[in-house]
């Protein structure tokens, strides 16, 4: 919406102008192309984010670590993967191996994990994105 309003905005304001050569008015075209991307980049950044559950968080962190095919994972590599603070991963870590979900050292996935897992992929077909 904001990319449109922006376009038909510069497009009408270079049409009125008619002193401007041709040439002139596809640079003036291209540099406020390239303004309106870092202008969405800008909006972007301070957009509401949306929350996540948390057992959409548990399950996105149960994933990393059983994806993790015998390498030694990092809490920073899961910190990165699933996109939450690292103080915040490590409550969750912490509450995830407190519950026999995982094993700390190394990471790994237990067997109810993995149940885990299953149970949760099979719930989230049947609510709605919104309700969670």
């Amino acid at each position: 919406m904001l990319k449109f309003r922006f376009h038909e905005f510069i497009n009408s304001y270079l049409k009125s102008r008619s002193d401007v050569s041709p040439e002139h008015k596809k640079r003036e075209l291209k540099q406020n192309r390239i303004l309106l991307a870092e202008l969405e980049k800008y909006v972007k950044t301070f957009q509401k984010k949306e929350r996540r559950h948390r057992l959409e968080i548990y399950s996105d962190i149960l994933r990393v670590i059983g994806g993790g095919n015998g390498k030694e994972l990092r809490p920073t590599k899961i910190q990165l993967t699933v996109k939450t603070s690292y103080d915040k991963l490590v409550k969750y870590l912490d509450e995830l191996e407190e519950n026999k979900l995982i094993y700390k050292k190394p990471f790994s996935i237990t067997e109810r994990g993995r149940q885990f897992l299953s149970d949760y992929a099979k719930i989230i077909q049947y609510i709605p994105k919104s309700a969670i």
